[in-house]
């Protein structure tokens, strides 16, 4: 199991709050650029993305990316990559997939 049990609870959260897409699309923003950077690099998160998840849907978000080894501060966007954080961003981007499209059947 790659997610811990904080995420897993935040997950349930976010299920219950129906933010699912506006979080995988939000991780996938994170993953596409940084992917295959062989260093750790500064980003910011886009605002646009950001903006449907309101308050609460922020924190559990940022909770979520903080789980994967991500350095995330409420009312900042900005980060940096870590390459540790490939493996659990990969398993939490999957899962979010995975998540919204139990939701939709």
């Amino acid at each position: 199991m790659v997610l811990s049990d904080t995420q897993h609870a935040l997950l349930t959260q976010s299920m219950e709050k129906r933010i699912l897409p506006h979080q995988r699309d939000l991780v996938r923003s994170i993953l596409e650029p940084n992917f295959n950077y062989p260093q750790c690099i500064p980003f910011t998160l886009d605002p646009q993305l950001l903006t449907p998840l309101q308050d609460e849907g922020v924190a559990i978000t940022y909770g979520l990316l903080q789980e994967c080894g991500l350095r995330m501060e409420l009312k900042n966007p900005r980060s940096t990559w870590d390459l540790e954080a490939k493996e659990p961003m990969s398993a939490l981007y999957a899962s979010l997939c995975l998540l919204q499209r139990l939701t939709e059947a």
